[in-house]
């Protein structure tokens, strides 16, 4: 019994220890399970999480990769499929993605140009890479497009992948080149303007053009090196000075203003400045355009003194206008009294000497309707060449102290004019050096035929383009600049009182100037002068002369005259009536109109003066034409033949006669028109 409680003790004992045992191997066990399931869960967590990094990160890299710009291709190494590409790629090329996955870049054909591809495909071979390769792309369509490529060799999962990044520059290279054009326009215009270009900053001149280059080597020195500012006027520097500042500053100013710069000879350069602010490399500069106007300075010169000479001109010519009608009066008187033997014998030396008084005094007004507007002779066809050898040899046989050169041009084209006249105007000019050089010295003369150019003879109001020029230059001292432009004005003179009447050179350079041409003269004080007369040419060249009756033709016929002017009616009314004619007098226009329309049928001659206060000649000689178109009409006036006068005379008009007159000239006049008796 002792042993079987022993043995169940122990069986207690070690069931107890066993249930013990069991209890703690277990419970070790549960904890190593919750360990094991902790940790697996955390495992799961862990590994849920780095799926879901996972997704987020292929999330972001396929928004990404589908947003982005450039047009992205990947292409698996080993067969050269098209494994992805973005919304970008398609939008370039013009494929779908359905298009383009699966296929091979030998059925896709992105890179359109095989000399671009040999590049690509060597490139990609030697570096492993390609950066910013510019190709032609070519488009599903057919089109080209102008890319950027960019491609690199990486791992795409478990597979090498060429992943290609194409950029359009289709637009940027429109607009480089666009850029280029332009750039290569402003080079052309630069380069080729006829303005002096340049950029002005703290003085210097940078970058000019060309042209500013020339001028720069003309004013004496190099414009990158040298001052701007130094070329200036002395007189002019402070103003553009001043405008250089207050452009800097943003003032507004004038867009153009003109202003002399001075070359290395010490001549005068007029010029014309338009300039704008710019900023070069950060600071303030000026933008300047630069413009030689020197000739327009001096064509404009020459055109306010035809203006002014004009203004002259007109009051010359109304001066000779009445002192031809005083004179006409003195002359027709002693007209009459040489008729009568009796009383010309009597006073004939004394009547003689105011006959030559009026002579005088007729070639003075001469030369004042000379130098006025209109006044023109005979016009016939003249050969240049001719009449200054003639002129000048006639000259020089008065003048031995002095040496005449001569140059003349052959085939020099014809002019028409009134030789007398022109003859007049090189002879004065001829005196007018011979005077300047009293101790004798050269002339020497030349002949051209000059051909304007539209733009010039437009500016000029010529009438033509062809002109002869003919050139007197003498070895005198020169004329001073404060005078050279008065020396046309009448009686003008650098002689002492009663040595000269001014009107030499007046009248020289209002007969070329009604004639259509003009005078130019150049001259330096102490460098001699030299005066260049253009007269327009003509296509005539018959010259035919004009034949006058010099015997005294008597008549019977009647005879309207109409003058304002009561000494020149009562004259001439005499002289008429001693010509044996039957004389109506008309004191003005108005009154010779009417006394026409009623005394038509008898009135053989109409003598007209052309300047009269009430109705001017022109309109009374076409008011008789419009009561009898074959009335004849004979021309009269104190001023010499102009314009007015020649265009009466194409309406029909019968001839001319210039105050003061004698009565010879008078007969022939009027024979020449109703015939001899």
């Amino acid at each position: 019994m002792f042993d079987t409680l022993f043995i169940l003790i122990l069986y207690r004992l070690f069931q107890y220890h066993l249930n013990n045992d069991l209890e703690n191997r277990v419970s070790e066990r549960t904890e190593e399970i919750q360990s094991a399931i902790k940790r697996l869960q955390e495992d799961i967590s862990a590994r849920e999480s780095m799926e879901k990094s996972l997704r987020e990160s292929e999330d972001r890299y396929r928004k990404t990769f589908e947003a982005a710009p450039d047009s992205i291709a990947i292409i698996r190494m080993h067969d050269g499929k098209y494994l992805d590409v973005n919304d970008a790629f398609c939008r370039l090329t013009g494929f779908s993605k359905k298009e383009v996955i699966e296929q091979t870049i030998s059925d896709i054909e992105v890179i359109g140009d095989s000399a671009d591809r040999d590049i690509f495909e060597r490139t990609l071979q030697n570096d492993q890479k390609v950066s910013s390769l510019e190709i032609k792309c070519r488009k599903k369509d057919g089109a080209f497009l102008s890319v950027l490529v960019s491609a690199k060799i990486l791992m795409y999962g478990d597979e090498e992948c060429l992943i290609m990044i194409f950029t359009d520059i289709t637009e940027r290279k429109k607009i480089e080149a666009a850029l280029r054009e332009s750039e290569e326009k402003y080079r052309l215009l630069t380069e080729n303007a006829n303005d002096a270009i340049f950029i002005i900053q703290d003085g210097k001149v940078l970058f000019p053009n060309p042209k500013a280059s020339e001028l720069g080597r003309y004013l004496g020195g190099r414009p990158e090196s040298s001052s701007y500012f130094d070329y200036i006027h002395s007189s002019d520097r402070a103003m553009i000075i001043e405008r250089h500042l207050k452009r800097i500053s943003g003032e507004k100013l004038p867009e153009i203003c003109t202003f002399r710069l001075v070359t290395v000879a010490r001549e005068e350069l007029w010029v014309e400045l338009n300039d704008v602010a710019i900023s070069w490399s950060g600071r303030p500069a000026i933008l300047s355009f630069l413009r030689d106007i020197t000739n327009q300075k001096k064509l404009e010169s020459k055109m306010e003194q035809t203006e002014r000479m004009d203004a002259i001109g007109t009051l010359a010519g109304g001066i000779a206008h009445n002192f031809n009608n005083l004179l006409m009066g003195i002359q027709g008187n002693l007209s009459l009294i040489f008729l009568d033997e009796e009383s010309s014998q009597k006073n004939y030396d004394e009547l003689k000497s105011i006959e030559r008084c009026v002579e005088n005094g007729a070639n003075l007004t001469k030369q004042l309707l000379g130098f006025a507007r209109g006044g023109k002779f005979v016009l016939k066809p003249i050969n240049a060449n001719e009449i200054v050898q003639n002129t000048s040899k006639m000259f020089g046989q008065s003048k031995r102290e002095i040496k005449i050169h001569g140059s003349y041009q052959k085939s020099i084209w014809t002019i028409e004019a009134d030789q007398g006249q022109i003859e007049l105007v090189l002879l004065n000019i001829y005196v007018n050096a011979a005077q300047a050089m009293e101790t004798g010295g050269d002339i020497y003369l030349t002949t051209e035929n000059v051909t304007f150019s539209e733009s010039d003879a437009t500016f000029l109001g010529l009438l033509t383009r062809k002109f002869i020029k003919i050139s007197i230059a003498d070895t005198g001292p020169g004329i001073d600049e404060k005078i050279l432009g008065k020396i046309f004005e009448p009686f003008f003179t650098t002689k002492e009182v009663g040595e000269g009447t001014g009107l030499g050179l007046a009248s020289a350079f209002g007969i070329v100037k009604n004639h259509g041409g003009f005078i130019d003269v150049k001259s330096k004080k102490g460098e001699g002068a030299r005066f260049d007369i253009y007269l327009p040419a003509t296509d005539e060249q018959n010259a035919s002369e004009e034949v006058y009756i010099e015997e005294l033709a008597t008549g019977t016929e009647t005879i309207l005259l109409i003058d304002d002017e009561d000494v020149v009616a009562d004259v001439c009314q005499l002289m008429l009536k001693k010509l044996g004619y039957k004389v109506i007098v008309a004191r003005g226009g108005k009154i010779g109109i009417d006394i026409y329309n009623r005394e038509k049928e008898k009135i053989s001659l109409v003598i007209l003066d052309i300047i009269m206060p009430d109705i001017e000649g022109g309109r009374v000689f076409s008011r008789i034409k419009e009561i009898n178109p074959e009335a004849k009409v004979l021309l009269s006036s104190g001023c010499s033949m102009n314009n007015q006068v020649s265009t009466i005379l194409e309406k029909g008009g019968n001839g001319f006669i210039q105050k003061p007159f004698k009565i010879k000239q008078l007969s022939s006049s009027i024979r020449d028109i109703i015939g001899c008796k």
